[in-house]
């Protein structure tokens, strides 16, 4: 693949996917569904993704933050919406409802309907024909591109991400830390995928496959802490009803925290291994 064809695959990937999250956002506006809005929001990751990407390959060429305004507004409320819809789902793995569940469903409800007009605004205020200036924008700057300057910075910016996550991971400064690592693994296989799809590489075909498991054990204990979190905030705005003292869903939220101390210490080790994996030295990703 040389520089010319390159420039041209990159720019048709990134035409996929924005062509996939316009797609997925007019379907959301009118749908509402919950697929429909959580893959638009998987596109705008993806997009994002390329963007830091950019930023490293051609800083003189690319700042991500000239495009990432386009997507803001956009990235914020459709993950909102996609958190009280998972919290929804995750209710349903814990019994039949009772009078608390069921005020603690109206109060999601509420916030949905709220973020759904909120989403609908937004979508109409969108302005498409920015999107299509960073297409042009995307194809200018491809052609500076070969691909084994691609290859190698993406293989760069892996490690770079890589080292960072590994320093989180040892530091455990916050509780959050996981969050922060599950946003690096997004954007280690974002870029780690296209790279592959340029240059096929058999250890990273690996590790993308160990990285996709890694990732669905950590959105799992991710959903979960949304939802200790949403409960939380439930109970306090409720507070000062008398008529209940939701001791069902306090014990609930008990549980909850207990089952993802055990599914965050099942992640550590993997987490770990992967991590090496990645940065083992004899076996670079590049070769």
């Amino acid at each position: 693949m040389n520089k010319k064809e390159t420039g041209e695959f990159i720019y048709r990937f990134y035409r996929k996917r924005t062509t996939s999250f316009l797609a997925n956002l007019y379907k959301a506006s009118i749908t509402g569904e919950q697929e429909d809005i959580h893959q638009a929001r998987v596109d705008v990751k993806k997009i994002l993704a390329l963007f830091r990407l950019f930023e490293i390959v051609l800083p003189d060429f690319f700042q991500k933050d000239d495009y990432f305004y386009l997507f803001r507004r956009l990235f914020d409320i459709t993950g909102k919406i996609r958190e009280i819809q998972v919290n929804g789902m995750l209710l349903d793995q814990y019994g039949h409802d009772n009078p608390e569940t069921l005020r603690y469903r109206d109060f999601l409800k509420s916030e949905e309907t709220r973020l759904t007009k909120q989403f609908l605004l937004t979508v109409q205020n969108f302005e498409e024909r920015n999107l299509k200036k960073t297409e042009v924008e995307i194809r200018r700057i491809g052609k500076k591109i070969g691909r084994e300057k691609f290859v190698s910075l993406a293989y760069k910016f892996v490690l770079k991400k890589t080292r960072k996550t590994r320093k989180i991971l040892n530091e455990k400064k916050s509780p959050e830390y996981l969050h922060k690592i599950r946003q690096n693994l997004k954007s280690i296989g974002a870029i780690a995928s296209l790279s592959n799809s340029i240059k096929k590489d058999d250890k990273l075909s690996d590790i993308l496959s160990d990285l996709l498991k890694t990732e669905i054990h950590i959105g799992e204990w991710h959903d979960n802490q949304v939802f200790i979190e949403s409960i939380q905030s439930f109970l306090k705005k409720k507070a000062k009803a008398r008529n209940c003292k939701f001791i069902l869903m306090k014990k609930l939220r008990i549980q909850i925290i207990k089952e993802n101390l055990v599914i965050q210490k099942a992640i550590l080790p993997e987490l770990g291994l992967l991590l090496s994996t990645i940065l083992d030295p004899p076996r670079q990703l590049s070769s």
